[in-house]
């Protein structure tokens, strides 16, 4: 995975993402959690820093809500590697 920021790799680690759904009360596995997380870190962190809105909560947040969306089929987040990513 190749981050906005020009680093590469997962942004947090496991560890780290499940202490963040936890504290949070997210519901959702935890694997896919770490995925959405770090996907908006990677494709999303740039804008995130110009608009001075980088916390935890807003990536939290936001992998949430790409994993809940109502109007996309399931399994959004293997479509989107699969569409996206592996293209």
């Amino acid at each position: 995975m190749k981050n906005a920021d020009g680093t590469r790799g997962g942004h947090w680690s496991m560890a780290e993402t499940e202490t963040v759904r936890k504290q949070r009360g997210i519901e959702c596995d935890p694997v896919m959690f770490y995925a959405a997380m770090n996907m908006m870190y990677s494709d999303y962190c740039k804008a995130v820093e110009k608009a001075s809105a980088c916390s935890l909560d807003l990536y939290a947040y936001m992998a949430k809500a790409f994993l809940d969306d109502e109007d996309a089929a399931p399994d959004k987040l293997e479509r989107y590697y699969y569409f996206v990513v592996a293209k």
